[in-house]
């Protein structure tokens, strides 16, 4: 398995984000419009209650997860998932390696109990989610034909 850095969203990232979204091969699975500009990338990642890791190879940044936390008072212990890999760096293990580094955060350092993640059925194999459920109870996918986060 590739190596990434994984680290914190900075607002300097926002370019490479852009890049990302601009392929179709990433917007269509996710409910993002195609060709994002960088200010609709900059609403989505800059609101208050997401809290955004970013892999990074060689300095390139390759792909992001988010995690929305919930506004809602009964539901603060609960957060969606939105993960996204440039087309160049799919089935490298870059998606699997946000995962577990959102898990971990969400378990030891955010306070979550429970993730969900809304998801192509035909994506979760490349995920790993199968084990990773197994070791995370409260991992909840949900699997769509269509778009998902």
């Amino acid at each position: 398995m590739l190596h990434a850095n994984i680290r914190r969203f900075q607002s300097a990232d926002l370019p490479a984000l852009s890049d990302i979204y601009r392929y179709r091969e990433v917007t269509e699975n996710t409910s993002q419009l195609i060709y994002l500009g960088e200010k609709q990338v900059a609403e989505i990642f800059e609101h208050a209650a997401r809290y955004t890791l970013v892999a990074e190879v060689d300095h390139t940044l390759v792909g992001h997860i988010t995690l929305i936390l919930s506004e809602k008072w009964r539901s603060k212990h609960v957060a969606s998932v939105a993960l996204a890999v440039h087309p160049q760096w799919h089935g490298q293990g870059i998606g699997r390696a946000l995962l577990l580094e959102a898990i971990d955060q969400a378990d030891n350092w955010l306070g979550l109990r429970r993730l969900e993640l809304s998801c192509l059925s035909r994506l979760r194999a490349g995920l790993g989610l199968q084990p990773l459920q197994q070791r995370s109870s409260w991992l909840l996918p949900r699997s769509r034909r269509w778009a998902g986060i």
